[in-house]
């Protein structure tokens, strides 16, 4: 993760063949791999640094630099230090030697992000997650205006349990948003991993949830038996039994 101290961050994206699956219509950086995204990360940690975005593809990276609110590399001026000459261009090692050795410029590539891996680090990117925001929060205090800070406001109120819950393990470990409905009959079991529910997330009767788990904001969870590892993104709807699994917004 980039340090606080640099003033300008540049990710780079290659079109490596485990990302392909999830980055053909976004950046891989905004694939959702906890309760947050890379980019999100990179933003909360590094709220005062300015962020460039390069992919080989300029059409590309136009496109994604603008849904990242990042400034696309290649359209930088000839008198910019991160200018990157033709020579340099579309050849991954003489492009990360040229701009790791400008000065104040962090460089992420997306050759780190390995979603092979992530079904193995589910548990601790969630609380990982959980601490950066949390630490974000308080930075930032009662002054806490941007969407990015504000959307997370509710994981330091206290959490309410409810007599008709289930939980099993430390109730420490169960996140639930209060916008959220929990039905009566529903087991949640943090033995083996935090649960984080969001907001509007609907569980039906019934339903057993087992951490490490995050439901984003709107899911709806009928009947259904998860067995650990998952990553839901928003307004999903599932049912059935699932596990180890990372599902993008909107699945059903």
């Amino acid at each position: 993760m980039p340090s606080h101290s640099a003033s300008r961050i540049l990710l780079i994206e290659r079109s490596l063949l485990e990302h392909r699956p999830l980055s053909r219509f976004q950046s891989i950086f905004q694939v959702r791999t906890g309760l947050l995204s890379e980019w999100e990360r990179i933003r909360l940690k590094n709220p005062a640094s300015s962020i460039l975005y390069y992919h080989p593809d300029p059409a590309i990276e136009s496109i994604f630099a603008k849904r990242l609110g990042a400034t696309a590399l290649q359209t930088l001026p000839p008198e910019d230090a991160l200018f990157l000459s033709s020579t340099n261009r579309g050849n991954p090692e003489s492009e990360i030697r040229h701009l790791s050795q400008q000065a104040g410029i962090e460089v992420i590539t997306s050759s780190g992000l390995s979603l092979f891996r992530l079904l193995d680090e589910i548990d601790d990117r969630i609380q990982s997650d959980l601490a950066i925001l949390r630490n974000s929060l308080s930075e930032r205090g009662a002054s806490v205006t941007d969407i990015e800070n504000a959307r997370w406001s509710w994981l330091t109120e206290s959490q309410e349990s409810r007599p008709h819950w289930t939980v099993l393990g430390n109730p420490g470990n169960l996140i639930v948003h209060p916008g959220s409905t929990i039905l009566p009959g529903v087991v949640l079991d943090v033995r083996s991993g935090p649960i984080v529910l969001d907001e509007g997330v609907q569980v039906s009767p019934f339903s057993y949830l087992e951490g490490p788990l995050y439901a984003a904001a709107g899911c709806r969870l009928d009947n259904v038996k998860i067995g650990g590892g998952c990553i839901l993104g928003r307004e999903c709807r599932l049912g059935g039994e699932i596990e180890n699994s990372l599902f993008g917004d909107f699945s059903n």
